[in-house]
């Protein structure tokens, strides 16, 4: 379990900007700055290491904006009985920029495959979203040193309650805060990988692990989506 060490700047760009309550706020995200960054987001075996186990310079270098600072988030493992999962997402404070000077506003683990968001609740949310849906409550709700009441996705699968998959972690808090059971994906094409023949051409997609857990079961499922109103000129 991660421990809260939100900052007052980040905590009301959360609260204020996206409507987030404040207890999931402080159960789901903490300020990172300078090794505490690299640590989180440096935990693939695949990344370039020097024979001490430090990461080559030239990595370093790279993800240098993101040791100014920011904000981090993980989420709770459907694949590892609801712990808390090493990746998550890190939101600079001094974005860098992609190839097309387009601002990189999240960073995620380089060299690793990209996971979902379960986020923890309260027991407030918990009830929030039992009464919104019209079904009981367990009898024993567990909730720990920190705020978070145990075992509430594995409820909602249970109980196929519906649950809505969005892009991004701040949607998924913002639908939780109104008791709307939301997993986030980093991004709309995150939810599947391509499958590829031997020459390279795509075959099929398969679900991602963790996905596939909420989608093989009776559970109605509602994929929610920013929607581009301004026209942009496709690439060739």
């Amino acid at each position: 379990m991660i421990q809260t060490n939100l900052d007052r700047a980040h905590h009301t760009e959360l609260v204020t900007a996206s409507n987030i309550d404040r207890e999931l706020v402080n159960l789901n995200f903490r300020s990172l700055k300078g090794n505490s960054t690299y640590d989180r987001l440096f935990i693939s075996s695949q990344i370039p290491r020097n024979n001490s186990g430090q990461v080559i310079p030239s990595w370093m270098k790279r993800y240098n904006h993101c040791a100014k600072g920011g904000w981090w988030c993980n989420g709770l493992d459907p694949l590892n009985d609801w712990l808390p999962m090493e990746w998550g997402t890190f939101k600079p404070n001094s974005p860098a920029k992609n190839s097309d000077s387009k601002i990189i506003k999240y960073e995620h683990p380089p060299s690793i495959s990209t996971r979902l968001f379960c986020l923890r609740v309260t027991k407030e949310i918990w009830t929030q979203t039992a009464n919104l849906f019209k079904v009981k409550l367990p009898v024993k709700i567990e909730v720990d040193s920190l705020g978070e009441a145990i075992g509430f996705w594995q409820w909602v699968l249970d109980r196929q309650i519906p649950i809505v998959i969005c892009e991004g972690v701040k949607k998924a808090a913002t639908l939780l805060t109104y008791g709307y059971p939301a997993i986030a994906l980093p991004g709309i094409n995150s939810g599947y990988r391509v499958v590829r023949d031997f020459q390279g051409n795509t075959i099929g997609r398969n679900l991602i692990p963790e996905l596939a857990i909420f989608a093989n079961r009776k559970q109605e499922l509602s994929i929610c989506f920013d929607y581009e109103v301004i026209p942009r000129k496709a690439k060739l």
